[in-house]
């Protein structure tokens, strides 16, 4: 039989009415989709504006005794699925097509209540939504105005032997490819998001859910920055372990996400990192990444000069482990960094109004569930400072000062919580490129209280940079004068 759009059904086999038995082969080719859902059109809220259907299999249904029935060799093939709002008004930029979905080697037992099937290959998936508020344009498109007997409780099915019977389903390899991503939200900025290309696959699926499934996923967003995710799950228990890359994924993003009190904002940075984590119920368990930050500036929203920058932050062999409490990383090294200390002309200092408001409560509820259980156990072994500097500013003064310790380079090592350990401080720089300075000793940064044994050393600094401290508070500028100055904090 043939449709009028071209849709064709072919069927060969047998069918006994005294023997109660059917078989044979069944193809259904290019069935239009649009005319079932037209069907219930009034009753939903997307509009199915193109889409065909192909399946194909052989079958034996048996029903002498009781309903028997089974499907060999068969397969689902859909394409051209084209899917909009009926009404695009309310759901603007919200829409979902599909090239192709081949559902192959599919075998289905009723008797046995089982189904699998080879493969499920979607291709040219693409999606396109936005989110605002608690609003999702997807969950809208897809829901309808069902009848009200749909939604009563479907009674359990019969049950066997003493007991229920529950279907079991599994699938050789899930793989999506050439799809993409369109998808708009206040959580991130630019507030468009587009991931194409966007791939994945995951083999084998079975359920109920049991043993390790292979899963993959790559996506590039807004043509820069890329992310792929590798590894094997229990999807039942949660478990397993991935490795994970993200290159280039730029922090100005994640500017909408700031809390409300934090008067700043990322202006310039790209993070790239690797690693592997394991889980235990969908929860990390141990975390293991390298990694860095590229390219970095933030300022206050209602400043025009960055208050940090640097070239490079980048860490090594980062070791988290959720269950025994311990953080430890190989070397932190810091390079070309440049802050600011500005003293405002009322006195305040810039940084004091990185925050709003005071945040002293919240800090306290996060220390208290950092204290809770286990104490944490942190190792930094080395942390190297190169080509870095500090802008040093007060316009508090009726002549302002300023002066830059550039040439900053050094090592701080052996920060450690274990008891008694104590970090090694060893930088130089200099004043205003020709004064040495030098910052030696130890400390106990992450002890409690932390404590200090630092020598901060200035060597032949022009003492008439020191005029607007000397005129505002003595009354006189200094003409001339080297200054060698030892600070010594305990």
């Amino acid at each position: 039989a043939a449709g009028e759009n071209g849709g064709q059904l072919k069927w060969v086999g047998e069918i006994s009415i005294p023997r109660a038995y059917s078989e044979g082969t069944l193809v259904l080719k290019d069935i239009e989709l649009r005319p079932l859902w037209q069907f219930a059109e009034d009753r939903l809220a997307f509009e199915l504006a193109d889409g065909r259907a192909s399946i194909e299999g052989r079958y034996r249904v048996d029903w002498n005794n009781e309903l028997d029935y089974r499907v060999t060799r068969g397969e689902i093939r859909l394409r051209d699925i084209a899917i909009l709002p009926q009404a695009p008004q309310d759901l603007p930029d919200t829409s979902l097509a599909l090239g192709s979905l081949t559902l192959a080697g599919v075998e289905l037992d009723g008797a046995a209540r089982h189904v699998s099937a080879e493969s499920l290959a979607v291709g040219e998936l693409a999606i396109s939504g936005w989110s605002e508020g608690d609003q999702i344009s997807l969950v809208r498109l897809f829901t309808g105005d069902l009848p009200e007997s749909s939604t009563q409780q479907v009674p359990p099915p019969a049950a066997t032997n003493g007991g229920e019977t529950k279907w079991t389903a599994e699938l050789g390899s899930l793989e999506l490819s050439g799809s993409s991503l369109r998808w708009r939200s206040e959580y991130t900025d630019p507030p468009l998001l587009e991931v194409t290309p966007l791939e994945a696959s995951a083999s084998p699926l079975k359920w109920p859910l049991a043993g390790d499934t292979a899963v993959m996923m790559k996506a590039v967003v807004n043509g820069q920055a890329q992310a792929a995710v590798e590894g094997r799950l229990d999807l039942a228990q949660g478990a397993g372990s991935l490795s994970y890359q993200l290159a280039a994924l730029p922090l100005t993003w994640f500017n909408p996400n700031f809390p409300p009190n934090l008067n700043a904002l990322i202006t310039a940075g790209q993070l790239q990192v690797e690693g592997d984590v394991t889980l235990a119920q969908y929860t990390p368990l141990t975390l293991a990444l390298n990694g860095a930050i590229k390219g970095f500036s933030g300022k206050l929203k209602d400043a025009e000069e960055s208050l940090t920058a640097w070239e490079t932050v980048r860490w090594d062999k980062l070791l988290i482990d959720m269950e025994q409490h311990t953080v430890a990383l190989a070397k932190l090294v810091i390079d070309g960094y440049s802050g600011r200390i500005h003293i405002n002309k009322d006195g305040s200092i810039n940084a004091q109004n990185l925050w709003k408001q005071e945040v002293g409560a919240q800090v306290e509820e996060v220390k208290e569930d950092l204290a809770a259980g286990k104490p944490w156990v942190v190792s930094l072994p080395l942390i190297r400072i190169s080509d870095s500097e500090i802008d040093f500013k007060d316009e508090s003064l009726p002549i302002q000062f300023g002066a830059v310790v550039g040439d900053i380079d050094g090592n701080i090592a052996d920060i450690s919580t274990k008891p008694g350990s104590r970090a090694r401080v060893d930088i130089k720089g200099s004043v205003d490129g020709y004064a040495p300075v030098s910052l030696v000793g130890s400390a106990e940064p992450l002890a409690s209280p932390p404590a200090l044994d630092l020598e901060l050393t200035f060597e032949g600094v022009d003492m008439a940079l020191l005029s607007p401290y000397s005129a505002t508070y003595a009354g006189y500028a200094i003409e001339r004068g080297v200054l060698e100055l030892d600070l010594k904090y305990a």
